[in-house]
């Protein structure tokens, strides 16, 4: 008898622990068992029910049919809109896991990605994409290099465009600057021992003030796109990696050269090497 009301008992624990989650129904017909922590306008997020301390994962609405939760009660999404975001299609996505709920998708610009990621949290990890090193030391050289190599065009082309402006501007001060310098009836630079003469002294110091402001103006641009550059980096750094963790999989062809063993000894044999990382 008390075996029969202990097998009781533990059958009624399980059928509770059973129904103690809700389960989200999508429209390809696949099924989640979950915890809903919160639906929102456009998308759903939850814990899978396996892994209720884990991270909180998020779906489009748009991809959900209905949720039946652990009450009884179900909810249907038919007539949800569509999610404007371009990863909509992809079902769940797991939330950004660094700093809040944020969730990540594929597609996001720097402009989304500031907002979640701190760079001076990046510690590189394997698979980067990005060098911040390279990235900076291209921006500073050509304002915006770097910004553009990292995909992010639009930023890039904000540092580069100001940039050739004010080369322009340079070259057409120096040249201006040039055709006052006099000349003596070969065609020499006249110098004296305060220096080079020219034919208008005052408008002469006038342009290479205004050249050595450009010239100052020009290096903090430089300077400032060269951090941004490194600050862009390692966002995109820090969101791609987040972005292979949540999808799992990761990997590579490398190619390879090993000692293959033949009847005349051992002999290099090339080939390629692939690496999966789960």
């Amino acid at each position: 008898m008390k075996r029969l009301l202990t097998l009781l008992f533990a059958l009624t624990l399980f059928s509770s622990a059973l129904s103690a989650q809700d389960i989200i129904t999508l429209k390809n017909g696949n099924t989640i068992p979950a915890v809903v922590e919160e639906i929102g306008v456009s998308e759903i997020r939850y814990k899978p029910y396996d892994n209720p301390d884990g991270p909180v994962y998020a779906i489009p609405k748009a991809n959900v049919l209905m949720i039946q939760y652990e009450n009884g009660n179900t909810e249907t999404f038919a007539n949800a809109a569509p999610s404007g975001h371009p990863a909509a299609f992809m079902g769940t996505v797991p939330c950004n896991p660094r700093y809040s709920d944020t969730p990540i998708v594929p597609g996001m610009s720097y402009a989304e990605l500031k907002q979640i990621y701190n760079p001076r949290d990046y510690l590189k990890a394997y698979g980067t994409r990005y060098s911040p090193g390279w990235a900076g030391f291209g921006s500073f050289l050509i304002p915006g290099l770097g910004e553009l190599c990292c995909g992010e065009t639009g930023r890039g082309l904000a540092f580069l465009l100001p940039n050739l402006a004010l080369v322009g501007t340079n070259l057409a001060l120096g040249t201006k600057l040039y055709s006052l310098i006099k000349m003596d009836s070969n065609g020499n630079v006249i110098l004296t021992e305060n220096g080079i003469v020219y034919t208008d002294p005052a408008k002469a110091q006038s342009l290479s003030s205004i050249r050595s402001i450009v010239t100052l103006v020009d290096l903090a641009l430089s300077i400032w796109s060269c951090v941004d550059a490194v600050r862009v980096a390692k966002v995109k750094n820090m969101y791609y990696q987040d972005l292979r963790n949540g999808y799992s999989m990761d990997f590579s062809l490398m190619p390879s050269l090993e000692l293959a063993q033949t009847p005349s000894g051992y002999q290099p044999a090339p080939g390629l090497t692939l690496s999966l990382r789960f």
